[in-house]
């Protein structure tokens, strides 16, 4: 197939597919007020979550615009014109493929314009659940917090890749848990920067084991 016409055709199709899913579920969105609280300030924020919830992540409730941070392998072009279906912008670069320019244009994003930013801080490649120092200098040079949300799903399939990638079973519950805000301050040493990396990374865990573990809890609790 021609790759103009793919690159026109497979996001599409693919954000349709995404639509179909999210309607299918029993969704539910808990301690979401920790997230509409920014909403309605108009500042912006870094939402960050594991790269095995990117599938749905585009039905959270965060404020936009949003500038999610995007891999420059072949396969995010179609990531990126697939979240453009939804009302993003995306920022192309990694932690190993033009991750200053992107970093750069991410804190632009926040401190010069006011835009939410979104990072997976274990992506492109892993570890899994492991957070890089990305995460930290973007909220810390874009003077925004760190919102950390998990995408719990009561029945899923889980792929064999290295961040065990989670796909909700069409008719299951799920459920956006949503982290209290981490601010990281302005000004670190190197030192500072792989501690408060380590924070957002406990926090970030800590949000899906909770969330896992209470899952009957947390989803009565929350709100559609």
């Amino acid at each position: 197939m021609n790759p103009k016409l793919k690159l026109f055709l497979i996001p599409r199709a693919a954000a349709a597919f995404l639509r179909v899913l999210h309607f299918s579920l029993r969704v539910r969105h808990v301690h979401v007020e920790r997230i509409e609280e920014h909403n309605s300030s108009g500042k912006s924020y870094l939402l960050a979550f594991w790269h095995r919830y990117l599938l749905l992540m585009v039905f959270a409730r965060y404020r936009k615009p949003i500038f999610p941070l995007i891999s420059q392998h072949k396969d995010g072009e179609y990531i990126a014109k697939t979240m453009e279906r939804f009302g993003s912008r995306s920022v192309r670069g990694s932690s190993s493929r033009g991750g200053g320019a992107a970093l750069r244009e991410m804190i632009d994003a926040a401190a010069g314009r006011g835009d939410n930013i979104a990072i997976t801080p274990d992506g492109p490649r892993g570890p899994a659940l492991v957070a890089q120092v990305g995460v930290v200098l973007a909220a810390q040079r874009a003077g925004c917090p760190v919102i950390p949300v998990a995408l719990i799903s009561e029945r899923k399939k889980v792929l064999r890749s290295w961040d065990g990638f989670e796909i909700p079973k069409p008719l299951s519950r799920a459920m956006f848990v949503y982290g209290e805000p981490i601010h990281v301050p302005a000004k670190l040493d190197a030192d500072g920067v792989e501690r408060w990396r380590q924070t957002i990374e406990s926090a970030m865990r800590t949000l899906t084991e909770t969330a896992e573990r209470d899952f009957d809890a947390l989803w009565r609790s929350g709100r559609r």
